[in-house]
């Protein structure tokens, strides 16, 4: 037989298929022979579509976001694979009609803004895949801020330059600065590209350190103000600089006489403090021990040093005045002066023992004292039982207190007091006599 009509007609029906189909069957026969003929026919899917995402419509780091690819058609029906840039990631693929769909289920994060996912459909009809593509937009938070302080090792008086710099963010962070827990103002920033298509920003203050400064704590925070996320650090500034004291030049310490003061000038420094020294007034170096001399020959010192101490015991008046006290690290030495007042009680020191006049007369005693503290308030006259706001004119100055006794009579014959007290020990009493000579 000859196959020339029937291949004909085969190749003719061709044309006509419904493509539909996938297996066409073809039968030829003679008397003498029965041929038969299976076609599998393939077709390409319609191009992907991604969807359940608009290009550009942000999604916030740490929620999980769904695509689906689809595929409609092809013969086979199309294979659906997606891929992160050139990473493959995987799917759930389901098969519904004559659709494919692959789901794509992602926590977005800082890595994902701006990355391109691809859906690529093939079948045995493709030459190569059909591609659909989506651009993300991820809004994400700054993951750190970091803090660097220039110099390392700030001396007092250097300037001395504190940087913030934010990681990315998406939008651009916002930063802010506190000291010590206050606001901090007076400060600019910048912003600069970064990783993932974020923005890093960038802050700076700068100062003249000195000791006030030691220590304080600078925090930075970094605010992606559309998440109202924020990180933050801090960083403790260290200055170095030579002893300070805390205590006032000339501050007054005071003791009674008799007890015992101790005075600590203990100074800040960074460095700490290596060594002390003492001296009363400019020439006179106080002692760091209470002993003096050797064996039987050894002394007890009322007046000692031991580090930033000083210690007066069995204090005296002479003890009184200025001492300086001076403190040493390696990056110099401070000084400071304190007066130590030495309190003891008013005593009389000179009164007008008596006087002797006449009827009519006037009379006037003096009395004068000392004592520390010592005031216009501190002398004064008394008499039992005697009219001294009218018989009497008082004058009370520093130190001392004049009587006088207007128009004597006979009556004012007596016994005056002079007393003094300042407030330490016991009343002072001295004795003035007032004697009324009569006419015979």
């Amino acid at each position: 037989m000859s196959w020339g009509p029937f291949l004909f007609l085969l190749w003719k029906g061709w044309t006509y298929l419904d493509k539909s189909l996938t297996l066409i069957f073809f039968s030829c026969s003679s008397t003498s022979l029965v041929q038969k003929f299976f076609f599998l026919f393939s077709d390409p899917p319609s191009p992907p579509k991604i969807v359940g995402y608009e290009e550009g419509t942000p999604i916030k780091a740490g929620d999980f976001q769904r695509f689906t690819c689809v595929a409609i058609g092809g013969n086979p029906l199309a294979t659906l694979r997606w891929f992160k840039r050139d990473r493959e990631v995987r799917a759930i693929t389901s098969i519904s009609g004559s659709g494919v769909f692959s789901e794509l289920v992602l926590r977005a994060d800082a890595s994902d803004n701006g990355a391109v996912y691809r859906c690529e459909a093939t079948n045995s009809a493709t030459e190569k895949p059909l591609v659909t593509k989506i651009k993300l937009t991820v809004h994400f938070p700054p993951s750190s801020v970091t803090i660097k302080i220039t110099p390392s090792r700030p001396r007092a008086g250097e300037l001395v330059s504190i940087l913030c710099d934010s990681g990315s963010s998406n939008p651009e962070s916002t930063l802010h600065w506190w000291r010590n827990g206050e606001v901090y103002k007076g400060y600019d920033s910048e912003v600069s590209n970064a990783i993932y298509g974020g923005k890093s920003t960038h802050s700076k203050i700068d100062f003249n350190a000195y000791a006030k400064d030691d220590e304080a704590i600078f925090t930075c925070q970094a605010t992606n103000n559309v998440l109202q996320r924020s990180v933050h650090d801090s960083v403790t500034l260290r200055v170095f600089y030579k002893p300070e004291f805390l205590v006032a030049s000339l501050e007054k310490f005071d003791v009674v006489e008799g007890e015992t003061l101790v005075v600590n000038l203990t100074a800040r420094a960074n460095p700490p403090v290596t060594s002390y020294s003492w001296r009363k007034g400019l020439v006179s170096p106080i002692p760091s021990s209470p002993l003096r001399g050797v064996g039987e020959d050894k002394i007890n010192l009322r007046v000692t040093s031991r580090g930033p101490l000083l210690e007066i015991k069995d204090s005296r008046r002479e003890d009184a005045g200025q001492y300086e006290c001076e403190a040493t690290n390696s990056e110099g030495t401070g000084q400071t002066i304190i007066v130590v007042n030495v309190l003891y009680p008013a005593a009389v020191t000179t009164v007008t023992r008596s006087a002797a006049l006449g009827e009519g007369e006037n009379a006037t005693f003096e009395c004068a004292a000392i004592g520390n503290p010592m005031g216009s308030d501190v002398i004064n006259w008394r008499r039992e039982g005697f009219d001294l706001v009218h018989k009497t004119q008082i004058k009370l100055e520093y130190g001392r207190a004049y009587l006088t006794v207007v128009n004597v009579t006979r009556q004012d014959t007596g016994v005056f007091e002079c007393v003094a007290y300042n407030g330490i020990g016991s009343e002072a009493v001295a004795k003035a006599h007032l004697i009324v000579k009569c006419e015979l």
